[in-house]
């Protein structure tokens, strides 16, 4: 036995990358972490590591990137999960939420919460997600609460409350029992240090008096907790909250004293900048939920009129618009999937034909401009397909052919026709300069993030000169802007393989970015 080797583990999990959270940020390729009853009590060098210990099991390997946990500062773990899809996408707003989804929430049983509470877990865990803020729409709180203490991911939870209406009869509550009822929870599962702990949560918008804020507010600092409601997802919050308090919400919430850096906000899409100017001095978090809000049309969120919010930026391979070239592409794709018969007008979702073909080609042109002329060449040459001689017909010949045509039958399980329509309009439409008169100096003259951009010299889709042309704009406003252009032949893809030039310039970047904050 190699003496070196004197530690016992249960686990040495190896990967390509491991991404830390030590003081250095350190990004460690060919990393390895050791594990010894379920804690990580060494993280290095894959070839130190396996020096140092003899594992019971070893995992992972080169495809595998490890990184800490994520966090989703968002989510309703009762309801959503099990009634996902039962509700037409095409219902509105306020029929969805107070007809069908409350009136099924306010029925569910405890053993309905707690599976939808045990899957809603699985899935984030399944997607690297170990720490979750619940909405607070555990209607069995206690049972729900004992089951999610087995599972072991960690929560901040609460059965939310609320004394003003609108609100379905079920839910109703005075004053008095909504601060009861959360004064309980806490009193009973307040417990920061543990993987599950209760948190002061309100449904927030326009539903609570300000004596329940104050008590929401109260009991977070009693117990130490976090404090999390909705806030202005949408223009009619706002206008609610004026008409029923006389102030914007969030003026309104600073003024009673019950906002500060304890408190998570979710939505946050309709605030003015007096607002944003509050939760920025108070240090309060906001949960943005991009995809709730382009599924029910709130809006984007404020953050892109802050750009001193943004603290660094790494664009790699990218442009300002898009090009003659790009757009030529793009409308080659478009029109493969308008093309064919099956698309009709996009009107094939209630039809067992989908325009698969169509969106197949589109898939195999726009791969074509992802790759480079030498990539492909040093990949596939003329090399044929599983034959010694050309069959002299419009089957697969040749090996770059079928690999396109395995790219495109792959696409369409996977992706929706009239989806790339309106994604690559979009990328056609997008152009940084065009609310400034085509003045990129204009467009980029609030810009306060230290920057590193970064091409290839084999991507023709988005290549280093409109790169350079982002640095030059960058330079003539004093920003403080890097600039490598990494040699490959991989195309516009190159940031999607293992380019060592490519990792060592990020890691860098962040490093002295990052070291001294």
């Amino acid at each position: 036995m190699d003496q070196k080797k004197t530690t016992n583990i249960d686990f040495l999990v190896d990967a390509w990358y491991v991404v830390t959270m030590n003081e250095s940020r350190d990004i460690i390729h060919r990393g390895s972490l050791a594990i010894r009853d379920d804690i990580i009590i060494d993280v290095g060098k894959t070839s130190e590591l396996e020096t140092k210990y003899i594992p019971k099991r070893r995992i992972g390997g080169d495809r595998f990137v490890v990184t800490p946990g994520m966090i989703n500062t968002h989510i309703h773990i009762t309801g959503e999960p099990i009634t996902r899809g039962y509700v037409p996408d095409d219902t509105p707003f306020m029929e969805n939420v107070f007809v069908w989804l409350c009136t099924l929430y306010s029925v569910q049983r405890p053993e309905e919460e707690i599976a939808s509470a045990k899957l809603a877990s699985v899935e984030m865990l399944r997607s690297g997600t170990t720490c979750f803020l619940e909405a607070g729409t555990i209607l069995h709180f206690d049972e729900v609460f004992a089951e999610l203490s087995t599972i072991g991911i960690r929560g901040r939870v609460g059965s939310w409350v609320w004394d003003i209406p609108p609100e379905p009869s079920v839910y109703r509550q005075t004053t008095d029992q909504a601060i009861t009822k959360l004064q309980r929870q806490l009193e009973k599962y307040h417990c920061p240090n543990d993987l599950l702990s209760a948190w002061s949560i309100l449904v927030g918008h326009t539903t609570c008096s300000d004596p329940l804020w104050k008590a929401a507010k109260t009991f977070s600092d009693q117990y130490d907790v976090g404090m999390s409601f909705h806030m202005s997802p949408a223009e009619m919050d706002p206008e609610g909250f004026i008409t029923s308090f006389g102030q914007r919400p969030i003026v309104h919430l600073a003024d009673i004293g019950v906002l500060d850096h304890k408190c998570a906000l979710t939505h946050a899409v309709r605030v003015s900048d007096a607002e944003i100017d509050i939760l920025s001095k108070v240090g309060a978090s906001i949960a943005h939920c991009p995809t709730t809000a382009l599924k029910v049309s709130y809006g984007i969120t404020q953050v892109g009129k802050f750009p001193e919010m943004v603290h660094s930026a790494i664009p790699i391979a990218t442009a300002t618009n898009h090009s003659a070239q790009n757009i030529a592409l793009n409308e080659l794709a478009r029109q493969s999937i308008m093309a064919d018969p099956n698309w009709n007008s996009g009107n094939y979702y209630n039809s067992d034909n989908k325009p698969l073909k169509g969106l197949s080609v589109a898939r195999m042109a726009a791969h074509i401009s992802y790759l480079s002329k030498d990539a492909l060449h040093s990949k596939f040459g003329r090399n044929l397909q599983d034959k010694s001689s050309l069959d002299y017909s419009f089957d697969a010949d040749f090996q770059i052919e079928s690999y396109l045509r395995h790219q495109g039958f792959t696409f369409v399980d996977r992706f929706d026709a009239n989806s790339y329509l309106y994604i690559t309009r979009a990328m056609d439409y997008f152009d940084v300069s065009s609310s400034n008169d085509g003045s990129l100096i204009e467009s980029f003259k609030n810009t306060v993030s230290k920057v590193l951009c970064i091409s290839f010299t084999s991507d023709w889709l988005y290549p280093t000169s409109e790169n350079k042309k982002i640095v030059k704009v960058f330079n003539t406003l004093g920003i403080n802007v890097s600039f490598i252009e990494i040699e490959t032949d991989g195309g516009h893809d190159s940031f999607l393989l293992e380019e060592p030039k490519l990792f060592e310039a990020m890691q860098g970047f962040i490093k002295s970015t990052y070291e001294n904050l």
